[in-house]
């Protein structure tokens, strides 16, 4: 997501990302060092920990005010709160960091709250930023972005100034709709909805109609049904790294609630109403969502603005739930509640194995779509 922002960005600016160093299994190794004898492997803390350090030294030597963006994951930050001491601000940029006052440091994760707290001893201006919408998104016209700080950093005699500069960029240069400051909690808690419990609607509803032994028939197909179309968006998901989604679950703390809802979703029989099969189990999520709208004390502006094309999928999957008549709910048995547990508990634990298992299961089913197929014979048909 840093190369939306990068091409934007005054010189000089530091970008931290993790996609500048090339991955080995779990650990990294810089990627100008890739063909080199002596590469040296590393942890991603580590990794980010010796160019961040590299990076602000040779900008406090020079006593240049520079502007320094972490696109890293969220275990990252992870990792260093739960480190003994009370340097973690070291452990994540090294010890650089706490002195440069002109540094304007940007935190560009999904999760704030955590990367809030790390970077608080940093001298300077410390921001989150959360651009909410993935990689293939083309026009941000229509998309929102979030800017926090915690209340001691809005106190800073150059947050203003901060602050004002990267709306301008956002708004003027990059055309984005809508930009929102807020809390780094309040941030957090409005993502354990719009992120959160929609990729948990996904996987879980994908996991479940797999397991149905239910089929996609490319000669009947129909864009209307619900459970290829869950298929698909899940799909859609698995174009991105499974870190991606692990520390959006992993590392939201108000996650929790939604977490335990989850585990109370009801099995639902196949249709036999309009109320039963795959719409009634979006119609338990709509129940999660709208209590955690709820909680949130979200402005109107807010719950119509702060969202992801994903979620926006997601609400619109609700609502043809919600407003349909009739007994096309659905085919099969979903077992609904044994695999929200299973979910639930690779959060926990073992979320990337989950992850990347149900990755395989959904796209050897989506293997069967060859849209290209499918419209060439529809159309061939009616000549």
């Amino acid at each position: 997501m840093a190369g939306f922002l990068i091409p934007f960005l005054p010189t000089p600016t530091v970008l931290i990302d993790t996609k500048d160093f090339h991955k080995v299994g779990g650990t990294y190794v810089s990627d100008d060092e890739e063909e080199s004898s002596n590469k040296v492997v590393m942890s991603a803390s580590r990794a980010v920990r010796g160019r961040a350090a590299v990076e602000l030294s040779a900008a406090s030597k020079k006593g240049l005010s520079t502007l320094f963006v972490l696109s890293i994951p969220a275990s990252v930050y992870d990792e260093a709160v739960n480190l003994p001491g009370d340097n973690h601000l070291a452990s994540v940029i090294g010890a650089s960091g706490r002195g440069l006052k002109e540094t304007l440091f940007i935190h560009q994760t999904s999760v704030h709250t955590v990367p809030a707290q790390l970077l608080e001893p940093a001298a300077g201006v410390v921001l989150g930023l959360h651009l909410m919408h993935g990689p293939r998104v083309a026009d941000l016209s229509k998309e929102t972005a979030i800017i926090t700080a915690s209340a001691d950093k809005m106190e800073h005699d150059q947050y203003g100034a901060a602050s004002a500069a990267l709306k301008q960029l956002l708004r003027s240069q990059m055309k984005y709709s809508q930009v929102f400051e807020m809390s780094p909690e309040k941030h957090d808690i409005i993502m354990s909805n719009v992120q959160f419990l929609t990729h948990s609607m996904y996987l879980i509803l994908a996991d479940t109609i797999i397991d149905s032994k239910f089929e996609i028939n490319e000669k009947k197909f129909d864009f209307s049904r619900m459970e290829p179309a869950v298929l698909i968006l899940a799909g859609r998901m698995f174009k991105r790294e499974a870190h991606v989604y692990q520390g959006i679950a992993a590392s939201n703390s108000f996650n929790s609630t939604i977490k335990d809802k989850l585990k109370g979703l009801d099995d639902c029989a196949a249709a036999k109403t309009d109320r039963t099969g795959i719409r009634a189990a979006l119609l338990q999520f709509a129940g999660i969502r709208n209590d955690m709208i709820t909680m949130t004390h979200m402005t109107d502006k807010e719950k119509r603005w702060v969202t992801t094309p994903m979620s926006r999928a997601r609400d619109g999957l609700i609502n043809e739930a919600a407003r349909h008549s009739g007994n096309d709910g659905g085919t099969v048995d979903l077992a609904l509640r044994e695999h929200a547990n299973r979910y639930v508990a690779a959060v926990d634990s073992g979320y990337e194995a989950y992850f990347n298992s149900l990755k395989t299961k959904v796209n050897r089913e989506l293997d069967k779509l060859d849209f290209e197929n499918i419209i060439m014979k529809r159309f061939e048909s009616r000549r």
